[in-house]
């Protein structure tokens, strides 16, 4: 539960210092590829600190 409040508090922080730059750019794009990426991020951080298994399905898994 702690991990889960760290990684949160975590991007909150990252959150505060990148968003106001973002918007005074007005770049769109930027600003919605941050966004996905930090919540694919954040979910994966979740998922890693309750100690779940993160399956991989690319083309580096080599079980013939």
């Amino acid at each position: 539960m702690l991990a889960f409040v760290g990684v949160l508090l975590i991007a909150g922080i990252i959150v505060m210092i990148e968003l106001p730059s973002l918007r005074k750019k007005g770049s769109k794009k930027e600003l919605s590829v941050f966004s996905v990426s930090l919540s694919i991020g954040i979910g994966l951080a979740i998922v890693s600190s309750m100690n779940l298994e993160i399956q991989s399905y690319g083309l580096a898994h080599n079980d013939f």
